[in-house]
């Protein structure tokens, strides 16, 4: 018999089959300190009585276990993952694999093979982003104008700010006029146009200008809130939260 090379819990559990063998310990013992079931530490006393130290390791020592891919052949898949197939996820893979290099291999082969070698294909997943749903157009022809100015290169090179109206309703372009700077005294000249065309709407939906108000409606006291305020036209501001109830508000009459 060669020399046998054993690691230190094939010793362990020889040294302690040993106490088994000469009764110092009982099997039951045995059992609880190897981990093992009854009967299997019952083998194992009875390998090491048949065959000594021989009988502490495994039966399937230096074996080649019979479900092991062979290595040349995790060499081939392991190249296909990386080279031909490497954009493809690993079910298509395993389909592709099998139906043009005849390699009918397991799932769970080709995923160990792609996670040792950090090749597991991750799921894009497009980022969630918020719906916001269409608000409905008013009902009714003025009741509520979206006013607002826009400073742009409108003429060559010429920065200037175009400052208008549009009917909620319709769509409409009801007042819109070029200006140098999208001042109080501007916005109110073009809310004039619009009130001596059209009439005094219900609501005039404006953005958080400083010239235009803070969130809380009541606390409005702009030139603009107050000019508006003599006229009984309330004032919405965009992104408050009377900007995002506008519409139920307007339908129900409130204003």
């Amino acid at each position: 018999m060669g020399m046998v090379i054993m690691n230190k819990k094939d010793q362990q559990i020889y040294n302690l089959a040993l106490e088994v063998i000469y009764q110092r310990l009982t099997i039951v013992e045995f059992s609880t300190l190897i981990n093992k079931s009854y009967r299997h530490s019952k083998r194992i006393i009875g390998r090491i009585r048949e065959n000594a130290m021989m009988g502490a390791k495994h039966g399937n020592t230096s074996k080649v276990p019979v479900n092991k891919t062979p290595a040349e052949l995790e060499m081939d898949v392991l190249a296909l993952l990386k080279g031909k197939y490497y954009d493809f996820n690993l079910t298509h893979f395993r389909s592709m694999i099998k139906a043009h290099e005849g390699i009918d291999i397991g799932r769970s082969v080709i995923y160990r093979l792609a996670k040792k070698y950090n090749l597991v294909k991750r799921p894009k997943r497009t980022p969630r982003t918020k719906v916001h749903k269409p608000r409905p157009r008013m009902p009714q022809e003025g009741m509520l104008i979206q006013f607002d100015g826009s400073a742009h290169v409108w003429f060559n090179n010429f920065i200037c700010d175009l400052i208008g109206g549009i009917d909620d309703a319709t769509g409409e372009v009801i007042g819109a006029e070029f200006f140098i700077g999208e001042t109080s005294l501007n916005c109110m000249k073009v809310m004039k146009d619009i009130t001596l065309k059209k009439g005094v709407p219900s609501v005039y939906y404006l953005d958080k200008a400083g010239s235009f108000g803070k969130d809380d409606v009541e606390q409005t006291c702009t030139q603009i809130g107050r000019a508006l305020d003599q006229l009984d036209c309330n004032i919405v501001l965009a992104s408050s939260a009377q900007g995002n109830e506008c519409a139920s508000y307007c339908t129900s009459g409130v204003f």
